[in-house]
């Protein structure tokens, strides 16, 4: 019985180490996602001109926006864009965003609506470039530190097993 105890304190260091490293996947994933979705939304608005809110609801059921689909649920074509976003920025928590990556989303959906069509499209522009660079440092991050804190946590877990023994 002991021994099982032991295995379980184990096992359970390498899983929070795995259960951090998931958290570094899950930021590249929706970083990538605002991305594709920056992108989409540019060419939406420059060909279609319709309210945003509506191309953000329409965005929900793209299978490459799968991690972010809560958050473009928020969006509906009679609400206004900006809070919706503001409210949608809350079903993200967990998902490992930091305090930058959240400044960026909030000045992204601040902008909303508030220029003509070319102003929109510059703008969606330029948060996609943001978020390609985030993107991409955050899979490197997700590399590098998510095998880090596996071995961490397995090393963690041995280390109390070695403790008890």
């Amino acid at each position: 019985m002991k021994v099982i105890g032991l295995l379980l304190v184990a096992l359970t260091g390498m899983g929070i180490g795995w259960g951090q490293s998931q958290k570094l996947r899950r930021r590249a994933d929706v970083l990538q996602s605002f991305e594709r979705l920056a992108a989409a939304l540019s060419a939406d608005i420059r060909y279609t001109a319709a309210p945003v809110g509506e191309l953000f609801a329409a965005a929900a059921d793209q299978v490459e926006l799968a991690p972010i689909r809560v958050f473009l649920h928020r969006f509906s074509a009679s609400a206004d864009p900006r809070v919706s976003f503001a409210g949608g920025l809350s079903t993200l928590a967990g998902q490992g965003l930091n305090d930058a990556d959240r400044r960026l989303l909030t000045g992204f959906g601040e902008g909303l609506g508030t220029t003509d069509v070319a102003g929109q499209v510059e703008h969606c522009r330029r948060f996609e470039q943001q978020m390609a660079q985030r993107a991409a440092d955050a899979r490197q991050q997700a590399a590098q530190k998510g095998r880090l804190y596996t071995s961490l946590g397995a090393a963690g877990g041995l280390v109390v097993l070695l403790l008890w023994i």
